[in-house]
């Protein structure tokens, strides 16, 4: 009878170890790329981006902030992720023209719900000046068709903004220190 009980509790211990169970992925909202090197005035484009597999998502409001000082939004264009829907959607960059530091985006799809990952929006900067910018994500809120909210995670970015290489010789000397 010991014996008994001495084996099923050893098995019970293992049969965890031996049957794993398949943890579900946790979504991750993420500035892409997570660094890119630029030269001031130029402008560069990044992706914000549901990285992971999400179910059923109709809907997201994303704060994205940045230092204005180093950076100026452009544009901000709705994702392949919304249209890949097929329905109709609603997109909106809520503070246009506003020279703050920090962006607030909504997206939704009407009547429907589509599956991840993909990318929610794109936003193009303007370098203003040399130096290191973080792209943080402030806040977000990812929804699913029953309006409930959808776990997740955030991961940013960050945006290095050098002098431009000029083409006079004084500057060869940079060019193959880059290629080194």
């Amino acid at each position: 009878m010991r014996k008994r009980l001495t084996v099923f509790c050893i098995v019970t211990i293992l049969i965890p170890f031996l049957f794993p169970s398949a943890a579900p992925a946790q979504r991750c909202v993420s500035v892409l790329p997570d660094t890119t090197v630029v030269t001031t005035d130029m402008q560069f484009s990044l992706d914000v981006a549901v990285n992971d597999p999400v179910d059923s998502l109709m809907g997201f409001d994303v704060i994205v902030g940045f230092d204005r000082s180093y950076l100026e939004v452009v544009r901000v264009k709705k994702g392949s992720l919304l249209a890949a829907s097929g329905y109709a959607t609603f997109f909106g960059w809520l503070n246009e023209g506003c020279a703050c530091d920090s962006i607030f985006v909504n997206g939704s799809i009407l009547g429907n719900t589509v599956d991840g990952p993909g990318t929610l929006f794109t936003i193009t900067f303007k370098a203003l000046n040399l130096g290191k910018a973080n792209i943080v994500i402030r806040r977000s809120d990812l929804r699913n068709g029953m309006n409930r909210t959808l776990s997740h995670s955030s991961e940013n970015a960050l945006v290095i903004v050098e002098p431009p290489i000029g083409s006079e010789a004084s500057s060869w000397s940079r060019v193959k220190a880059l290629y080194k």
